[in-house]
């Protein structure tokens, strides 16, 4: 183990108790299917790894424990940095690789934020690069703790984005059912008073009829002034029971100027047998 880095044993607890409530999170969500890759045998989490080994490692052994020991890299003017990198990565391929996570870290993510990608491609980005840098970061644990310790803080970074995520997607969801479930009772609210309505309306054309003088009323206003009353006593005693259900409550708080008022403007033009009854028993003035 690298013996210029002590790490406590309570971060590497908090860190795999954060991972396991992130699989447990993700399984009880729309994005279930992203968990699998937060297991170790995942192949494309293994592929990726195996990829790092060959581009950084290939057969040579792991050498170097800690950056800082190449303290000669701090006198490299900036014209001779790529010679600098070039040089770490052959004698220090630990820490160059970690490097090269670390920048595709940063890159991918930045660029998944800015780029306008929608939300679960964000969050399984995040997801994807945490649990690389996890699993890389545990594969070199045992002799370049330092290093490893930059992949899992790295690692524990990205997963607190993405219980984040997942709790603002939670949010989302909770929001849009309780729009359907508005949206629905609604319609079925809607559905129920215009059941109560029609059986209104049904009365009024019947009193219209019955109620017409002889050679029919002047005006529609006239009309309405005569067959309100009897019409405000029939939805006063009415129960309106509909499907075995009253629903006199969709009538409490109309009043008897507020139906006038409705017939007038609303159901004596847009609904036909209203509109047909009035035109039948409400005689114009020829000009």
């Amino acid at each position: 183990m690298d013996i210029f880095c002590c790490v406590s044993a309570d971060f590497y607890k908090k860190l795999d108790k954060k991972k396991l409530e992130l699989r447990n999170d993700i399984s009880h969500s729309v994005w279930k299917d992203y968990a699998e890759f937060l297991d170790e045998n995942s192949s494309d989490i293994q592929a990726d790894l195996n990829y790092l080994r060959v581009k950084f490692y290939g057969d040579k052994r792991m050498r170097g424990s800690s950056i800082e020991n190449a303290s000669h890299f701090k006198t490299y003017k900036v014209g001779e940095k790529l010679m600098g990198e070039k040089y770490i990565r052959i004698h220090y391929p630990v820490q160059a690789c970690w490097k090269y996570i670390a920048s595709d870290n940063f890159r991918i993510t930045f660029s998944s934020l800015i780029g306008g990608a929608p939300i679960e491609s964000i969050f399984f980005i995040h997801l994807y690069r945490a649990s690389l840098s996890y699993y890389w970061g545990m594969s070199i644990i045992d002799k370049y703790e330092c290093v490893a310790f930059n992949a899992l803080s790295s690692a524990s970074s990205l997963f607190d984005k993405c219980l984040g995520i997942l709790y603002a997607q939670k949010c989302f969801d909770k929001k849009e059912e309780l729009s359907k479930i508005r949206a629905k009772a609604g319609r079925k609210g809607g559905e129920s008073k215009a059941d109560v309505y029609r059986v209104i309306q049904n009365e009024l054309v019947s009193l219209i009829y019955k109620l017409a003088p002889e050679g029919g009323w002047k005006s529609k206003t006239a009309a309405i002034d005569d067959v309100i009353e009897p019409l405000w006593n029939f939805v006063e005693e009415s129960k309106f029971v509909i499907n075995n259900k009253s629903k006199k409550y969709r009538v409490l708080t109309m009043s008897q100027d507020a139906l006038a008022d409705t017939i007038r403007k609303q159901w004596s033009t847009k609904i036909e047998c209203v509109k047909l009854a009035f035109e039948d028993k409400v005689t114009r003035k020829k000009s």
